[in-house]
């Protein structure tokens, strides 16, 4: 996953992981590319407001096995997989990545890969929780950026 330039604050940008497997999740990934992240590609405001990464585990991999699911949307995790299911540890390694990041977006987001994102409707939703609280914020001297 690349890294986008810094927003003005009245701005939303989400970074969105999407936590998958290497072998069982390829198909998944395939599918969730093919249908709601072209979503993003359909119009420029919603291309600027959301960046998705697929979070995959990289410990106990081959770098043969590795090379066979990078992509420029991988986001590669030093953990393990435990079979299909996601794991405390993947999560967390993802946050902690989303965590590093917030320099340049102003909201994360975590969903797995058997998730449908109706991106219109999610990106509506940030934008009202994010004027919500910039509005509460500017009401308390000190909080305000």
């Amino acid at each position: 996953c690349g890294t986008p330039p810094p927003l003005p604050p009245q701005n939303v940008r989400v970074l969105i992981g999407i936590l998958s497997a290497p072998r069982a999740g390829a198909r998944r990934r395939a599918a969730i590319r093919e249908s709601w992240l072209q979503w993003p590609r359909a119009g420029a405001a919603v291309s600027n407001q959301l960046m998705a990464c697929f979070g995959l585990g990289s410990r106990g991999l081959s770098s043969g096995a590795r090379k066979r699911h990078d992509a420029s949307d991988v986001l590669w995790l030093n953990v393990g997989e435990i079979g299909h299911d996601l794991s405390i540890p993947k999560a967390l390694a993802w946050w902690s990545a989303a965590a590093s990041a917030m320099g340049h977006f102003t909201h994360a987001a975590k969903v797995d890969d058997d998730t449908f994102v109706h991106v219109p409707n999610f990106l509506q939703a940030v934008a009202a929780a994010h004027a919500t609280s910039m509005a509460a914020a500017s009401s308390q001297p000190g909080l305000a950026q």
